[in-house]
């Protein structure tokens, strides 16, 4: 009989620290530089369990060093997630895709390649596979029960930063990423051509494909946009 099927036992569910809470975790107790633990708070979504051992991993491999304004990372060193972590979010995915068609773990792959926010729209468009968008919403709600992504007003996003990286690290490993930037970003071209607003990521995603020609013209293109919109005058 399970523990919390005793009359005497309750159950106490534990969400995310507020952000009050995440900053004391991560300044006071941890003590990191206020830019580094502002990384630290995005990705570990105000997860205790994901943030110890976060950190943990670069005090192993003596990835930090002291400032005058708290631990930083040496220069050179990567940001990259321990093994264990990737373990931790690699075993979830699978027992929540054991549930799911083949196509879902590429599906959540190129979700993470369109960035930690996720327009549904855009999502359905660069999978683009015949039954996919009915498929889709269940994996999306499999998801939500699994507390791994919430909604948005265009669609979903991540719950953990660090779920998005393992998910890219793995596309990334088994020769998937390349081409799904190309998915990217011909979907925007498909859907916004010649748009000036969209010209900074399709160049990104071009560039994550190889495609280094094409992708300078686009990223020329949005910067000069964000020079525009930022008022700068030379």
């Amino acid at each position: 009989q399970p523990l919390g099927a005793h009359r005497r036992a309750g159950t106490i569910k534990l969400g995310p620290l507020p952000p009050r809470h995440r900053r004391a975790l991560i300044r006071e107790v941890l003590g990191l530089e206020p830019t580094l633990a502002a990384q630290v708070e995005e990705r570990t979504g105000g997860n205790p369990l994901l943030t110890v051992p976060l950190v943990g991993g670069w005090v192993a491999r003596d990835a930090l060093e002291l400032t005058d304004s708290g631990f930083a990372l040496r220069q050179g060193e990567d940001d990259g997630l321990p093994g264990d972590i990737h373990t931790v979010f690699r075993r979830r995915l699978d027992r929540l895709l054991q549930h799911h068609p083949p196509a879902a773990k590429e599906d959540l792959e190129v979700a993470a390649v369109l960035g930690h926010r996720v327009n549904r729209v855009e999502w359905d468009a660069a999978c683009g596979r015949e039954g996919g968008p009915a498929e889709r919403s269940l994996l999306l709600e499999a998801l939500l029960d699994d507390r791994l992504a919430t909604r948005t007003s265009e669609g979903w996003r991540f719950v953990h930063a660090m779920l998005r990286e393992s998910l890219l690290s793995t596309a990334e490993q088994e020769g998937r990423l390349a081409r799904h930037h190309r998915n990217c970003a011909g979907m925007l071209e498909r859907r916004d051509p010649g748009r000036v607003a969209v010209a900074e990521r399709l160049g990104r995603h071009l560039l994550h494909a190889g495609d280094l020609d094409r992708a300078l013209s686009h990223i020329l293109v949005g910067a000069e946009r964000q020079v525009t919109r930022a008022g700068y005058q030379p």
